[in-house]
């Protein structure tokens, strides 16, 4: 049967190491319910298996049951479990909790770009609150944003991390207005992780400045306007991506 899904959907699995051909393969809860009731699959149509850890599993729909509040797709392997190495150089993005709802807006287009992970940064001038951070909700952002964007490693959210503390690993770069315009060029190696330092709306202190600079941080900037703490956490990964 011809597929009427340009892409194939796919579809989150828990854990495809062990992976057993001959292991059944059903899907149920909201992974069933969004393939079923809103992208509407049928019988023959392919799907991607993936578990957020490099591995995915291309398959197709054998059947949908269960009722309509609860369906369940039956679907069959159509090859091998494929293992896609996690992405180099990677990019670590630490930064405040943003206020509101911009932080799901944040971490999907983190996902998007290609960050690897990110960590909540504490420090002075932070005015999200990190105990309000429901871990929950924003694990489901950036699981859907990987689906959308077909990436193999899911975002890492971290535990929060001190200011003091995260500035001083090597590999960091801060982000400032008083900074230096320069590529990242000679900045950034290939097999260390690439820790991108973005501050709260109210800007560093003087202090964590001085903190920096202190430690032989390099501090650049990242554009002529002020932006977002959301955007410029999204904006240091294009400028680590493309300008090195």
């Amino acid at each position: 049967m011809t597929s009427h899904h340009t892409l194939s959907h796919r579809v989150f699995w828990a854990d495809l190491s062990g992976w057993s051909p001959d292991q059944p393969c059903v899907v149920r809860g909201d992974e069933a319910h969004h393939a079923a009731r809103v992208r509407r699959l049928r019988a023959g149509d392919p799907v991607e298996l993936f578990d957020g850890a490099g591995h995915t599993l291309d398959a197709r729909v054998v059947s949908i049951g269960g009722g309509r509040q609860h369906p369940q797709l039956e679907l069959e392997a159509a090859g091998e479990v494929a293992h896609h190495p996690e992405p180099r150089p990677a990019f670590e993005v630490f930064a405040p909790v943003p206020r509101s709802d911009r932080l799901s807006t944040m971490l999907d287009q983190l996902s998007q770009v290609g960050a690897s992970r990110w960590t909540p940064l504490i420090c002075e001038r932070a005015q999200g609150d990190r105990t309000e951070l429901r871990r929950d909700k924003a694990e489901r952002v950036v699981l859907e944003s990987a689906k959308q964007c077909r990436r193999a490693w899911l975002l890492r959210i971290d535990e929060p991390d001190w200011f003091e503390e995260a500035v001083r690993v090597p590999g960091t770069v801060l982000f400032d207005a008083s900074g230096e315009e320069r590529s990242a060029g000679g900045l950034l190696g290939e097999d260390t992780p690439t820790r991108l330092f973005v501050g709260p709306e109210g800007g560093w202190s003087p202090q964590e400045l001085d903190l920096a600079r202190e430690a032989g941080v390099p501090v650049v900037r990242l554009a002529t306007h002020v932006l977002r703490l959301e955007t410029a956490a999204v904006a240091s990964v294009v400028w680590a991506a493309c300008t090195r």
